[in-house]
């Protein structure tokens, strides 16, 4: 069961609109909070602000969007600081009626609303796999819907207009957002975007001040725009949805053009070009290998990667796990039925099995323990399913057992403590 509480929340664009507001509402749900600014002083206001509304300090990183260089020395110093980002929301962006050129001789509108987030997300990519399961969030717009990518002149240099090189770089974070999920398929990291409506926020500086005026009675409030980006950074509901676009908290059909993959395959290697990114496809894998276990007539398919270690969580399945991998008890013998049981009552999709008969043909596992076990009781006692186990509680009194059954896995295997909780929400029958 995901759980924002102490998720580490990564927000770009954070100090205003609904940035702000995001990082607000996360903060209250006792997320860790990092954001990244330009203006310091503004930074600092959103720190005390946080801080006095929450208790909880938030770390600050300067990154100016419209740089490279910045974005690089950015991610740098967060992966320097930090082993683990749970969830990154890609919010910053401009609106540019006018046509500018970024720090790298690039029309503004798609560096800081595409190519930014496309070169950071990247960068940061291997510190979110090591946190799966994690989350990508992508802050898109519903003007995506009239836009098209602009393959032969991505940057208006002949004919532009500000409404549609907004529009084609909030289209490039969509077809970003399926790609990046489709690479990221199966590896514990899903990756969403979010029209987040039209938000009184300072992006509309810009625009037409007549065109302003029509549109104010219709805005929403920052704290309104954000529901949706919280939404997907703390529900539970969406932990196995990935490469959808999100308005209101549902799932909505963006346009065709945002669902054509062979668009987006071109854009990703044209992006891979403008930032300088050299990408492999060991970017997109993870360092933990599906493994199968199995008791002779049965095997158990585990998928590590997506294991959440929340209460009530039996997925490590103490029966058939090699004990060095994990810290729990694994004293073989436990039958087919039992298996089962518990292989279906896997939350997280972790877990699947199959008969040996029927698929002989995938790798397989026997591994026994080559010495007995020893646990040292911590408080309520270890939970281990049959076998033989030396257990020592916590006055040191030693037991010696020839067949165990217990609730709880509070204890300490090899000198690692743990405790998840699952004694006290879901014990064994």
């Amino acid at each position: 069961m995901w759980d924002i509480k102490d998720k580490i929340c990564l927000i770009t664009g954070a100090t205003s609109g609904i940035g702000k507001a995001t990082a607000l509402a996360l903060a209250k749900k006792n997320a860790h909070i990092i954001i990244t600014y330009r203006n310091e002083t503004i930074a600092n206001e959103l720190k005390d602000l946080i801080f006095a509304i929450t208790g909880r300090k938030i770390k600050m990183y300067y990154c100016d969007f419209s740089s490279f260089v910045s974005i690089r020395k950015c991610a740098e110093q967060i992966l320097s600081q930090h082993e683990q980002i749970n969830v990154l929301i890609n919010n910053a962006g401009i609106w540019e009626s006018k046509r500018k050129l970024s720090e790298d001789k690039i029309e503004l509108n798609f560096a800081v609303n595409y190519l930014a987030p496309f070169l950071f997300t990247n960068l940061l990519l291997d510190i979110i796999k090591k946190s799966a399961p994690a989350r990508i969030i992508n802050v898109s717009s519903g003007a995506h819907r009239k836009a098209e990518i602009h393959f032969k002149d991505l940057e208006f240099s002949r004919d532009f207009s500000g409404y549609k090189a907004y529009g084609q770089s909030k289209l490039a974070n969509i077809l970003f957002t399926k790609m990046l999920s489709e690479k990221l398929s199966g590896i514990g990291v899903t990756v969403n975007c979010v029209h987040p409506g039209v938000v009184s926020t300072g992006i509309f500086k810009n625009m037409n001040r007549i065109a302003i005026a029509i549109l104010k009675p219709f805005l929403f409030s920052p704290e309104k725009g954000a529901e949706t980006s919280v939404y997907l950074a703390s529900s539970d509901d969406v932990s196995h949805i990935s490469g959808k676009y999100f308005s209101k908290k549902k799932v909505v059909l963006s346009s065709a053009e945002s669902n054509d993959m062979k668009k987006a395959e071109k854009l990703w290697e044209i992006s891979s070009e403008y930032t300088g990114l050299k990408i492999n496809n060991n970017m997109f894998t993870s360092d933990k290998k599906i493994k199968h276990y199995s008791n002779g007539e049965i095997t158990i398919v585990w998928t590590p990667k997506l294991c959440t270690h929340v209460a009530y969580c039996f997925t490590e399945l103490p029966e058939v796990f090699d004990i060095s991998e994990r810290p729990w008890i694994n004293p073989l013998g436990a039958t087919t039925k039992r298996i089962i049981q518990q292989v279906e009552r896997c939350p997280t999709g972790a877990l699947t099995y199959f008969y040996n008969e029927k698929q002989n043909n995938m790798e397989q596992e026997n591994k026994k323990p080559e010495q007995q076990v020893q646990i040292k009781i911590i408080e309520n006692g270890p939970a281990v399913i049959k076998g033989k186990c030396m257990l020592e509680d916590k006055n040191g009194q030693k037991t010696e057992t020839e067949e165990v059954i217990a609730i709880c896995r509070c204890g300490k295997s090899k000198n690692k403590p743990f405790c998840d909780g699952s004694h006290v929400v879901h014990p064994f029958e």
